[in-house]
């Protein structure tokens, strides 16, 4: 896996297309014309072939990125704090957590203030997780990484400023789990998400039909 990898997946078009000549499918370019960018109907969901097989499928508007390999075994998933920080609140998730959404909500303030985007890569095949935090112009502020065992998974702490929040990797049967949350009283509480592990593309993305991308949205967000 390279690092330009992540990078190719950010630039969609602003909104998904109906391609008329692709029996609906919904779709746009790469802002490179580096390839097509299939989407789910509602555009929630998002997958993109890479030059060298490889793909990559996620859910933009909730920060999760998936890299999966031609074989469609999971390499990689990429959070992006903000985005996913800032689901968590929107949909409610957040205030069910120990410190009822306070801390989260003060993270992606800062974040967002800060025009600092942070992301948490875990490299599943290479058992590291990485956390990088980049300024508006670009530019490295902070990278840290740690390997962890996939079997007993890891518990960890990301740190904003003052602000501690538990993270959580974990693998369980064909799920690959991953999630943040908070600590109050010493009592974690995590919102995880499980992504598939496997993911037959092959099947579902060649055919562009929205209706086979919704599949593949349900086979990589398994919750």
């Amino acid at each position: 896996m390279t690092e330009n990898n992540f990078e190719e997946f950010d630039p969609f078009v602003p909104l998904p297309q109906i391609d008329e000549y692709s029996g609906g499918a919904v779709c746009g370019e790469t802002h490179d014309g580096g390839g097509m960018v299939f989407f789910t109907r509602l555009g929630e969901f998002a997958c993109n072939r890479l030059e060298n097989g490889e793909y990559l499928a996620g859910f933009p508007g909730c920060g999760l990125i998936c890299l999966y390999g031609k074989d469609g075994e999971l390499k990689a998933v990429t959070l992006t704090l903000s985005d996913y920080l800032a689901n968590l609140i929107r949909t409610g998730v957040a205030g069910e957590l120990p410190n009822q959404g306070i801390d989260i909500d003060q993270v992606v303030k800062r974040l967002f203030g800060a025009r600092t985007l942070a992301n948490v890569t875990v490299k599943v095949q290479e058992r590291v997780v990485e956390v990088t935090m980049v300024d508006g112009m670009g530019e490295l502020i902070w990278q840290n990484s740690q390997n962890f065992n996939l079997e007993s998974g890891l518990d960890a702490n990301l740190a904003v400023d003052e602000i501690i929040l538990p993270m959580k990797v974990l693998v369980s049967g064909d799920e690959f789990m991953i999630g943040l949350g908070e600590s109050k009283g010493g009592q974690n509480g995590f919102a995880m998400l499980a992504i598939g592990k496997q993911v037959d593309f092959a099947g579902n993305f060649d055919t562009g039909n929205s209706l086979d991308i919704q599949k593949l949205a349900d086979k990589v967000a398994l919750n």
